[in-house]
């Protein structure tokens, strides 16, 4: 049993409900016309983003780059000197998945309609196709 985790993979229930893609998709492959494909995906959920989720992975890509430079000045996979700093980066990951996340959740919140419109930018752009 799981516990509180879902279970890994995909649940039967989403793949049920994937069911709903199948017409767009084969209507734009017999078509050979990909142009509006995204925009019907959309209207139908095919992506859902959680603002504060995106919010928290963006920073997060930014201090993994950090941690994993400061990892790989001690050598490569497997060398033991790496160990020290390896067994910090466990422990700031348990610090911030169980401690910060829920504060920096709250902060977003309570910060989001100071930034409203950037906000929906940013869903807007990883809900599409396009490119920065």
């Amino acid at each position: 049993m799981w516990g509180i985790f879902p279970l890994p993979g995909i649940s039967d229930k989403d793949i049920s409900e994937s069911k709903r893609f199948g017409d767009p998709i084969a209507e734009a492959l017999n078509n050979y016309d990909f142009s509006d494909l995204q925009a019907k995906l959309l209207k139908l959920k095919s992506v859902e983003i959680v603002p504060s989720v995106l919010s928290l992975e963006k920073k997060g890509k930014k201090i993994f780059g950090i941690w994993s430079k400061f990892i790989r000045k001690k050598g490569g996979p497997g060398n033991p000197e790496r160990v020290p700093r390896l067994k910090m980066f466990k422990w700031y990951l348990l610090t911030v998945i169980f401690l910060v996340t829920p504060i920096a959740t709250l902060v977003f919140y309570l910060t989001y309609p100071l930034f409203y419109f950037q906000i929906k930018r940013n869903l807007k752009y990883y809900s599409g196709v396009t490119i920065k």
